[in-house]
């Protein structure tokens, strides 16, 4: 079983993973390696739900064996390219969750790493073909709208009400149906959503494949 090098808190220490390259079915090796937390890093930041933690699948983390539960194992087979190695932060992964001194430190520095990742990627879980029709309608809902901070500041809900009302009347009824089953879906629930994904640098959201 894999076996974590302790972090050096006086260097302000992460672990980033680096999720080797391969095919949908390979097996999914990587590696950890400890970096200072910097403006200067590049590296994606992994928003998701854990998942049931009681099934689990193995990963090879530097030729060790470390098991994760099933959602994080499909999101890693998502995220890996073909081609090149990716680096991430990945919770379950890059914070040792058997040392709980650790990992009270660890999950305090959330909010400056979220806001270092050059972008937030968010695992809703394997797609189906309902899947399809909810972010078609997600698009539409998206283009009404040209700058959301703007609307915000002010009031989204009054400016923009009845041009989602239109967008959602003439949407076909598969489409309604397969938005409110995508946000049934566990990730929605969480709390910690709201701060992975305000400190996001990106400026919009990417569909995952």
């Amino acid at each position: 079983m894999y076996q974590y090098s302790p972090l050096q808190e006086s260097k302000g220490e992460i672990r980033l993973l680096e999720l080797y390259p391969g095919v949908f079915d390979d097996d999914i090796n990587c590696s950890v390696r400890h970096v200072t937390l910097a403006n200067t890093l590049e590296f994606t930041a992994l928003s998701y739900t854990w998942g049931d933690p009681k099934i689990r699948k193995p990963i090879s983390v530097g030729g060790q064996t470390l098991e994760v539960t099933i959602n994080l194992f499909d999101a890693l087979r998502h995220l890996r390219s073909l081609q090149k190695t990716r680096t991430l932060w990945v919770d379950a992964v890059c914070i040792n969750q058997e040392d709980l001194e650790e990992r009270s430190k660890q999950v305090l520095r959330m909010r400056d790493i979220y806001t270092c990742a050059k972008t937030v990627e968010v695992w809703l879980g394997p797609a189906d073909d309902d899947d399809f029709a909810a972010m078609e309608l997600v698009r539409k809902l998206g283009a009404i709208v040209s700058d959301p901070e703007e609307s915000l500041a002010k009031g989204f809900y009054n400016e923009y009400q009845q041009a989602f009302l239109d967008t959602f009347e003439s949407a076909e009824p598969k489409e309604v149906r397969a938005l409110c089953q995508l946000f049934k879906r566990p990730w929605w629930t969480r709390v910690w959503v709201v701060q992975e994904l305000t400190l996001a640098n990106q400026q919009e959201a990417i569909q995952m494949p």
